[in-house]
């Protein structure tokens, strides 16, 4: 028990009733995946102060993290109902909304949570990866740019534009953004994982293969670095080969 939980069970033995404490257990459960008596408590708060908006937002998360997403929808649009500039919730619904296959509806969501608090970062990267998923490519990638000019340390960011990058077939430039993330923060095996794929796709394989390989050391349990690997160790031998073949001098 961390000393957050510690400090709201020793107030509700103190007083029961008290929305506040109930509420902030809950998000304290659902936190570490007690879902079932973070729902209850949630709940029991909301029953004593069915006014308060963030509480249905957090009942929103926790129906959104046992996967019953429109029960998680009617949640988040009650505390939006309440309080029409809670961006956490906007950005919520736009998340559920995404999960349901509703990436329209999602953006819109985005754009409102976006006109209450337009440097929200978080709100800025889900955005952009909607506008993906929408094929609106031409939309997010300068969206996203600007977005990390905003907040440049910001790792999802970065990694969201890179994968917009790739969608705009601007394969070189979402190279040069995999080489930040992987030099920024080299136990992420994904970074390392992303920069060989675009290598790969290059015709880079012998190059892609040492990145790869160099990422294997700080994920070596991440199954699409090992396949990725493969695949530059299948390429690199069939250019070796044909440079045999031909007879011409092999690339050092």
């Amino acid at each position: 028990m961390d000393a957050a939980e510690a400090a709201y069970r020793e107030g509700l033995a103190e007083t029961p009733e008290e929305p506040a404490l109930l509420h902030g257990l809950g998000v304290c459960l659902s936190q570490r995946g007690d879902l079932t008596e973070a729902e209850y408590l949630i709940r029991r708060a909301i029953a004593l102060r069915p006014t308060e908006a963030a509480y249905y937002n957090s009942l929103g998360n926790v129906s959104a993290q046992c996967r019953r997403f429109s029960e998680a929808e009617a949640a988040f649009r009650m505390a939006i109902s309440i309080d029409p500039r809670l961006a956490p919730a906007n950005v919520n619904l736009g998340n559920t909304l995404r999960q349901m296959g509703r990436i329209e509806e999602s953006i819109e969501a985005y754009r409102t949570a976006l006109a209450s608090r337009p440097d929200d970062t978080d709100a800025r990267i889900q955005l952009g990866t909607a506008l993906v998923e929408a094929s609106r490519v031409p939309e997010a990638v300068p969206w996203l740019e600007e977005t990390i000019a905003r907040d440049p340390d910001s790792v999802a960011g970065r990694a969201a534009y890179a994968q917009a990058l790739e969608r705009a077939g601007e394969v070189s430039k979402a190279e040069q953004q995999y080489r930040i993330l992987a030099s920024h923060r080299p136990q992420w095996g994904e970074a390392w994982n992303n920069l060989g794929r675009t290598l790969i796709t290059q015709g880079r394989a012998s190059e892609a293969r040492e990145v790869l390989e160099q990422g294997l050391l700080a994920a070596p349990n991440l199954p699409e670095l090992h396949y990725n690997v493969g695949i530059a160790w299948v390429r690199s031998a069939s250019a070796a080969y044909g440079w045999a073949t031909r007879k011409a001098p092999l690339p050092a």
